[in-house]
């Protein structure tokens, strides 16, 4: 993807974007401009004239090599509708290289996380269920006891439950996992939420991969492990019947 317009510039240190589109007499066709809200994604817009594309990009990118760079304008460029059949893959090439770059570095520098550990251990009892209980037991009859992570409730009657990875104040990468606060009702069996936490817990035992230039969460080895789980039958049919009838009670 190096062009012969890019030797002439800088050999020290990535180009500029600047540099990139002044080399390339884009100047006019392209503004990027870095944001801190984008982490996993670029966006792209067009001018209501169609001639100028603005490309927002994560802050990070500025320190990106110029293939990835270039890579970034080329996509930008492409038109967005009535794109022909050579213009799409190449779009989604472009993408897959953008794509591989943007998962090294949030694998390398994951998002500072600002959880206070010493507050999260003193607040894993809810109304009905001790989260650090459920997940002990979990542990001890799934994983050996090998499993470790900071537990909290989400907000009550929330329904997403997840498990992230964050760095704490010492700079090492701890897991977080987080259960939705529909989970600390009376009427919620055992069973559900020790199968909720299984799964949680999965994702730290068998963590994300890449296949194919995507980012696999559900792989087949995580769906095997989480129907070996002694009471997950019963988990999906209380789904069906008993979760429905909570989440409709006011």
């Amino acid at each position: 993807m190096e062009s012969a317009v890019q030797i002439a510039l800088p050999l020290f240190g990535p180009p500029s974007f600047g540099e990139l589109l002044s080399a390339g007499n884009l100047t006019d066709s392209l503004m990027v401009t870095y944001t801190r809200r984008l982490k996993r994604s670029c966006r792209m817009r067009i001018d209501p004239d169609g001639k100028t594309h603005q490309l927002r990009i994560p802050e990070y990118m500025a320190d990106a090599p110029a293939v990835i760079k270039q890579a970034l304008i080329d996509w930008a460029l492409l038109p967005c509708r009535h794109v022909r059949r050579e213009q799409y893959r190449r779009k989604k090439q472009l993408e897959r290289i953008i794509g591989k770059y943007i998962q090294t570095r949030l694998d390398v520098a994951p998002k500072q996380s600002r959880f206070n550990p010493v507050h999260l251990a003193a607040q894993t009892q809810g109304r009905i269920y001790d989260l650090q209980e459920v997940f002990g037991s979990v542990n001890a009859a799934c994983f050996n006891g090998s499993l470790s992570a900071f537990l909290r409730w989400g907000p009550p009657r929330s329904r997403t439950s997840c498990h992230t990875v964050k760095i704490d104040p010492a700079g090492n990468r701890v897991n977080l996992i987080t259960i939705a606060g529909l989970y600390d009702l009376p009427d919620v069996p055992r069973f559900a939420i020790e199968t909720i936490m299984h799964h949680e817990m999965l994702h730290i035992a068998i963590p994300p991969v890449r296949e194919n230039g995507r980012r696999v969460v559900h792989g087949a080895s995580f769906k095997v492990a989480e129907k070996s789980f002694a009471h997950y039958k019963k988990w999906r049919a209380w789904e069906r019947t008993g979760l429905p009838q909570l989440l409709h009670r006011k």
